[in-house]
């Protein structure tokens, strides 16, 4: 495996996303959430201004979270590619069946992750 792949694996089981993947700046703006949500609530009642602040931190982290659903139909897309390629290119029928199933188990996870 080259440098690259080995810090990719790396990174995938520490769970950290890759670049560009909206999961981690979800994940941080949910952490900025809850600690302005328990900030703001310890002091007592809420005024407009702070409610609308959480609002529109709440809304942004959906949009967000959102994403991931891009991201899982990127996925698919992206490895019906790879699957004609692999094909196309592949003459051993062993490793086009175990790549199958790699790829069907990885689109399930993705499914799982919701």
């Amino acid at each position: 495996m080259s440098r690259g792949g080995q810090r990719l694996a790396a990174l995938a089981a520490r769970g950290v996303p890759p670049a560009g993947d909206p999961r981690g700046a979800a994940a941080r703006l949910r952490r900025v959430l809850e600690r302005k949500v328990e900030r703001l609530t310890a002091g007592g009642d809420l005024d407009r201004r702070q409610a609308e602040e959480l609002a529109k931190i709440a809304s942004a982290l959906a949009r967000l979270e959102g994403a991931g659903y891009d991201l899982r139909a990127a996925a698919v897309e992206v490895m019906g590619r790879f699957a004609s390629f692999v094909a196309r290119r592949e003459k051993d029928p062993g490793l086009c069946l175990r790549l199958a199933d790699l790829m069907e188990s990885f689109l399930a996870g993705l499914e799982g992750e919701g």
